[in-house]
C-alpha cells in the first residue's frame, strides 16, 4: 500500500487527491486552503499532566538553538563529530545546501542532512538542543499539521513536539502524533488515531472521544508523552511494563502549522543527543516519505482504573445506612468520575461531615471497588481508610462498607441518582 502525503483540494464537499507520489527532497506542493481549513477546524487540544515540567515546544525555535553532530560507527567505536555549532534551518533540510559529512562506511557521496542521514551501524545526524529548551512553551508551542491520503482514506497528522522526554527512558526531542481521519470524501471527522512509545497505533470513533468546541481532546502521559483518548492509568511498554498516567493539568490548544512549510522540513536526522543506549536516542521527527501508519489501527483500549460506565455519576442513599456498629443515624453521597490518576471520586457523609477521595481498586462489568481514604473529618471522626464494593441493584447500587483492610462489612447503604 502506498502513502500519498500531499496537499488536498476540497470542492464540492469532497476531499479529493492526485496520485503523485511524494518527492524525495523539499519542495512538497503547497496545501490547499481548504486543507488548511480542515487542520484548523479539528487540530486537537491536548491536556498536559498535572504536574509535567517538560512541555511542548517550538520544533523551529529548538532546532535553531541547536547544534548538529554525526554519530559513526568505525570498526565498533562510536565517534561524535559536530558539523555545525548553529544550525541554519534551511540547509537542514535541502531547501539550501544541505550538510553533510564523510562517513567511515563506505556511501557514495558521503552523508546529507535531507538524504542519506546515516550509514552502517552508526545513528548519523543528530541535532544536540540546548538545555533551556527542555521546559517547553504550551503558550506558543504550535501543532504541526500533515496531510496522508490513500484511496478513499485521508488524515491529517498532527506532529507534536516535546523538547525533552522526562520518564524511564529520558531523551531529548520527543515527537508524538495523533491524526484525525476521514472516509469517503466527507469533511467531517470518523475517528482519531493515536500513538505511544514503540507500541502499535491504536483508534477510537469520533463519537467516543472528549471534544472541545470541533476540537477532539487528548490526553498527554506524564513525562512519556504518549497519547491517550482518554484520562487514567495505562499500561504501557518502553523497555519494560510501565504505567502510563493522563491527566488534565494544563490546556494546550496548539495553533496548527504546515509541516512542509518549515524551514527544517526535508531534515532526515535524529532530533535529540544520541546516547547510545535503548529508548534513550533522540527519535526521527516528520520528514518526506515518512511512513506514519496513520490509517489503520485496533481500538483503543480503556484507562486501567475507569470505573465501568454503570456506576458513574452522582449518588445518594435517601435512607440512612445501616451500621449496627454506630449509633449515628448518617447517610451517604458519592460521586464517580473519569479516573484522574487512580482516584475515580470521592464520598460525603451528611449527619458526619467527613468527606473522602476514592481511588480504583478492581472492577468487573457487575463489580466496583474502590479504596476510601477520609481528607476532611467532621463533627464526628470517621474510619480513615476503608474500602467500598459497589454492585448494581435495579437502577440504583448497593453500597458496602468495610473499614481499613478487612473484608468483613460494617456498613451498608442502597444508593440512587439524585
Amino acid at each position: 500500500m502506498v502513502m500519498i502525503l500531499m496537499a488536498v483540494t476540497l470542492m464540492s464537499a469532497l476531499l479529493s487527491c492526485d496520485d503523485n507520489v511524494l518527492p524525495e527532497h523539499a519542495g512538497e506542493p503547497e496545501p490547499g486552503t481548504a486543507l488548511r481549513v480542515l487542520a484548523e477546524r479539528y487540530a486537537p487540544v491536548v491536556w498536559l499532566a498535572k504536574g509535567d515540567k517538560n512541555g511542548p515546544g517550538d520544533a523551529s525555535r529548538a532546532a535553531e538553538g541547536a547544534s548538529l553532530w554525526l554519530h559513526d560507527l568505525c570498526d565498533g567505536v562510536p565517534s561524535n563529530t559536530q558539523i555545525a555549532d548553529r544550525v541554519e534551518l534551511p540547509r537542514l533540510g535541502g531547501r539550501e545546501e544541505a550538510y553533510s559529512a564523510a562517513s567511515c562506511s563506505a556511501v557514495v557521496g558521503g552523508l546529507q542532512s535531507d538524504k542519506h542521514t546515516a550509514a552502517g551501524d552508526g545513528r548519523g545526524f543528530y541535532l544536540d538542543f540546548d538545555d533551556s529548551s527542555r521546559a517547553g512553551d504550551p503558550g506558543t508551542a504550535p501543532l504541526y499539521w500533515q496531510a496522508v491520503v490513500d484511496g478513499n482514506r485521508t488524515a491529517i497528522v498532527y506532529w507534536l513536539f516535546y523538547p525533552y522526554n522526562d520518564f524511564v527512558n529520558d531523551h531529548e526531542g520527543d515527537w508524538e502524533r495523533v491524526a484525525v481521519q476521514f472516509r469517503d470524501g466527507r469533511p467531517e471527522p470518523v475517528g482519531v488515531t493515536f500513538w505511544k512509545h514503540n507500541e502499535p497505533e491504536c483508534f477510537a470513533w469520533w463519537g467516543e472521544l472528549e471534544v472541545d468546541g470541533d476540537r477532539p481532546v487528548v490526553y498527554s502521559a506524564s513525562g512519556s508523552h504518549g497519547s491517550y483518548p482518554w484520562m487514567g492509568t495505562y499500561d504501557a511498554f518502553v523497555a519494560d511494563k510501565i504505567n502510563d498516567v493522563a491527566t488534565k493539568g494544563t490546556r494546550w490548544a496548539g495553533r496548527p502549522r504546515s509541516v512542509v512549510d518549515e524551514p527544517w522540513w526535508g531534515y532526515r536526522g535524529r532530533w535529540g543527543y544520541q546516547a547510545g543506549a535503548p529508548g534513550s536516542d533522540g527519535p526521527h521527527g516528520p520528514y518526506p516519505g515518512r511512513d506514519t501508519s496513520t490509517l489503520g489501527g485496533e481500538g483503543c483500549a480503556r484507562p486501567d482504573k475507569a470505573a465501568p460506565e454503570v456506576f458513574r455519576g452522582s449518588w445518594r442513599s435517601p435512607a440512612p445506612v445501616v451500621q449496627p456498629t454506630s449509633e449515628k443515624t448518617y447517610h451517604v453521597e458519592m460521586t464517580i468520575t473519569e479516573p484522574d490518576g487512580d482516584v475515580v471520586g470521592e464520598t460525603r457523609y451528611p449527619g458526619l461531615g467527613c468527606r473522602g477521595v476514592l481511588r480504583f481498586s478492581r472492577s468487573d462489568p457487575s463489580t466496583l471497588v474502590v479504596t476510601e481514604h477520609i481528607v476532611e473529618q467532621g463533627t464526628t471522626r470517621c474510619v480513615v481508610d476503608g474500602s467500598i464494593t459497589l454492585r448494581p441493584d435495579g437502577d440504583g447500587l448497593r453500597w458496602e462498607y468495610s473499614e481499613g483492610g478487612a473484608s468483613h462489612v460494617v456498613a451498608t447503604a442502597d444508593l440512587v441518582r439524585p
